[in-house]
């Protein structure tokens, strides 16, 4: 099974028989097949017997108990670019051969002696990769996110938040890696007034903005790789604007600002940059509090914010950033 199989199941699970055309249009066929016969029968024959697959270059194919695969290793994650053995240029790549049935592990290449059989599943790999449209191949994250089509409804550049408006999908939260200014308004009643301002992912990858013995916090979390920027100066009661404002990495690196009433509380350089995502699965920005693991480990999830939180503002584009007055006061500050 495959995620392809998905949708036809789903339609034959519902009893829905998908149209040739919708509104003129001539449909595209599916590439899966419906799985509903293993509902009630776990010895089911597979629904399909080819399946291929492509990832960053990384090449794959699944036929009639046997699998054929690249050992090519992308480009833009970090941790594979420098971790994995392997091919970094298609013209060298090497494929190995595995008979599912008798090496689940895939633990013996049997790709010497079945040459034709290695052979037969390269063309097959390339008639399949043909027809869903793969070439040409690109093996760089940032050229595959470049290619990306973006949703029709894409967040501006300054979107503002409300608390009850609940958890806000990824695809309604604008990209940090460019440079960004998260500005809460909220009101202080007296001393004691802690909790989670915004947080997005976790300590697998994320960023929280949040309030802790009475000062100012912004944590990062880059697949494990952790830092956090804390206000010297605690905060005082009263309706006040809290701010942090990222900036990329340049001369000195990727900077952090903390901000209360556009006045600088702290200014820092991190150690590491804001990634291009939070989480390749998905995660959401909670307003108020924090759900599951947290972003770090200097508070506990929920950690609801105790004050008053009017709303959240995201700015990523010109507004994001500080303005002379403001670096020159930051750069005053951190001296």
């Amino acid at each position: 099974m495959h995620a392809v199989d998905l949708m036809p199941t789903v339609l034959d699970a519902c009893g829905v028989t998908p149209p040739d055309t919708v509104d003129g249009v001539t449909q595209q066929r599916f590439d899966g097949a419906t799985v509903r016969a293993t509902f009630g029968d776990a010895a089911a024959p597979d629904p399909r017997s080819v399946q291929y697959f492509e990832v960053l270059g990384s090449r794959s194919i699944v036929a009639d108990g046997w699998k054929a695969t690249t050992d090519h290793v992308s480009k833009g994650v970090m941790d594979e670019e420098e971790l994995l053995e392997g091919s970094r240029v298609f013209a060298d790549d090497t494929w190995s051969l595995f008979r599912l049935a008798d090496d689940f592990s895939e633990a013996h290449d049997l790709a010497a002696e079945h040459p034709d059989v290695l052979r037969e599943l390269q063309e097959l790999w390339t008639a399949e990769a043909e027809r869903n449209h793969v070439f040409p191949i690109v093996d760089e994250l940032i050229g595959r996110f470049a290619a990306i089509i973006p949703p029709p409804n894409a967040p501006g550049e300054r979107v503002v938040y409300r608390r009850e408006g609940g958890l806000v999908p990824d695809e309604s939260v604008a990209r940090f890696f460019g440079g960004f200014r998260i500005t809460a308004d909220v009101e202080l009643p007296g001393d004691g007034v802690e909790g989670i301002l915004c947080a997005i992912g976790d300590w697998t990858g994320g960023c929280a903005f949040f309030v802790r013995d009475g000062r100012l916090v912004f944590a990062l979390n880059r697949a494990g790789d952790a830092a956090s920027v804390t206000a010297a100066v605690a905060l005082t009661a009263g309706r006040h604007t809290l701010s942090c404002v990222y900036a990329p990495p340049g001369d000195t690196g990727p900077t952090l600002t903390l901000l209360r009433d556009d006045e600088v509380l702290e200014h820092a350089v991190l150690p590491i940059p804001v990634p291009m995502v939070w989480q390749h699965g998905g995660t959401m920005l909670a307003l108020g509090h924090d759900r599951g693991l947290p972003v770090s480990g200097v508070y506990e999830p929920p950690f609801a914010w105790t004050g008053t939180l009017h709303e959240v503002i995201i700015d990523t584009g010109a507004t994001a950033r500080l303005d002379a007055r403001e670096i020159a006061r930051a750069h005053l500050h951190s001296e």
